[in-house]
């Protein structure tokens, strides 16, 4: 077998990121494996017949994501019967805008620079914020909000307080303790699900552990 690779290449691979030659893959076949996915997420809602053209692989980058969701939108019917249609459906879009939004508030950030964006986000007297006192009666999270709900009170009033918990105290109440040790365990079992599904689908060859959810788990525990 005759493999023709000269210096340049070998120094172009590994060297350069390929950026651009990505970002015009991503972009030039309109998202075709996200566009792909959704496809299937809408099939398993019954918004896309198991025949229908987005779901074949070699049309994969034919169609982009708008073209996946007319084709959805087209199959709905609002019926109170379809109530998970319209559920689904509507959880893929938000997620879509949601995540444009997100790349939005990057770009924004990127350009305007850090005074520009975090004064927008910025809270005048954190301490007294009711919202945020509400978040931290919820939550409990030390320091992350920074308002008189977990610190002690010099008054008869909430506020004004002191001796407010940094971040990454313990918890001030054992209801938070509960709350926080629950969400760990949840987080653990939802990357364990993760990492089995990402081993059944994925092609085995490309891992050389046979127990790759246990060993990427494993690796996290550490």
């Amino acid at each position: 077998m005759n493999i023709d690779i000269n210096k340049r290449q070998i120094a172009a691979y590994a060297l350069l990121p390929g950026v651009l030659p990505r970002m015009r893959e991503l972009f030039g076949t309109g998202f075709g494996w996200f566009a792909f996915m959704i496809a299937l997420v809408f099939q398993s809602a019954r918004l896309l017949p198991h025949h229908h053209p987005y779901l074949n692989q070699k049309n994969m980058g034919k169609y982009n994501i708008l073209h996946v969701l007319r084709a959805a939108a087209a199959n709905i019917k609002f019926k109170w019967e379809n109530i998970d249609q319209i559920a689904i459906f509507a959880v893929v879009v938000s997620g879509i805008l949601l995540l444009i939004s997100q790349i939005a508030l990057i770009v924004f950030y990127t350009l305007f620079g850090t005074a520009h964006a975090t004064g927008l986000f910025d809270t005048v007297n954190a301490e007294s914020d009711a919202a945020f006192m509400l978040l931290d009666f919820v939550f409990g999270v030390p320091g992350f909000y920074g308002s008189c709900a977990l610190g002690t009170p010099t008054g008869q009033t909430i506020y004004p307080c002191d001796s407010i918990p940094t971040f990454g105290a313990a918890p001030v109440l054992p209801i938070h303790a509960g709350l926080h040790s629950l969400f760990e365990f949840y987080s653990w079992s939802i990357l364990f699900v993760a990492v089995l599904i990402l081993s059944l689908i994925l092609p085995g060859h490309l891992f050389g552990c046979a127990w790759l959810s246990v060993c990427l788990f494993l690796s996290h525990m550490d």
